[in-house]
């Protein structure tokens, strides 16, 4: 809480434009008034096609986008929050937001078992802006071990209650369809070596 906004009052008046960035942890977003259109993407994706990020690149006035490029990514997505909405968004996906009509919120970001292993492989494999290895990552991740640990022993409605059901399904997935080469690498990586030996004991 000292070292990373956790939770963020949002307001926004009609036609303002949030730019193309990409937040290292996965967010979430309650609409208490207003409305808003979200525009997200894979960021690697969009890398390779030649978007920026505000935060990660050096962007002069506007970061880039081209809206037949976005329309033609596998990973587009577009979507409207309104009042009494909440949004979920994986920390992989850059996103660009329009204010469409005056809006009050609440932001936050969150570390959550079940999508633990897609964002270590992102801190890991990618750059971060607020995770630094060796400071937060460490943390973060001797935090998850922790928890995995002591749900070990615990009923299976507190197991549920924190995702460990959801945590194995994702792993069992980065099994299946990372490429071996990614795999190998992410093993030997003292981090997620120690996540993955808890995680599969689970």
């Amino acid at each position: 809480m000292e070292q990373l906004e956790m939770m963020t009052l949002v307001i926004s008046s009609k036609g303002n434009v949030t730019d193309n960035h990409t937040d290292d942890c996965d967010g979430s977003n309650h609409c208490f008034a207003g409305k808003k259109l979200w525009l997200a993407w894979d960021r690697m994706e969009g890398r390779a096609r030649g978007f920026e990020d505000v935060d990660r690149d050096s962007v002069i006035d506007a970061a880039a986008f081209d809206m037949k490029d976005f329309l033609s990514m596998e990973s587009s997505r577009w979507f409207t929050v309104g009042e009494n909405e909440t949004l979920f968004l994986p920390g992989s996906l850059t996103h660009k937001v329009i204010t469409l009509e005056p809006y009050l919120g609440l932001g936050s970001f969150h570390v959550a078992l079940p999508g633990y292993i897609r964002s270590l492989k992102r801190w890991i494999l990618y750059d971060t802006l607020d995770i630094e290895p060796k400071k937060l990552i460490d943390k973060i991740n001797d935090a998850v071990i922790r928890r995995i640990r002591r749900l070990q022993d615990s009923s299976h409605r507190t197991r549920e209650h924190w995702g460990l059901r959801e945590m194995r399904k994702s792993i069992a997935l980065w099994k299946k369809s990372e490429s071996m080469e990614i795999k190998d690498s992410l093993l030997r990586h003292p981090l997620f070596a120690s996540f993955y030996k808890s995680a599969i004991k689970a």
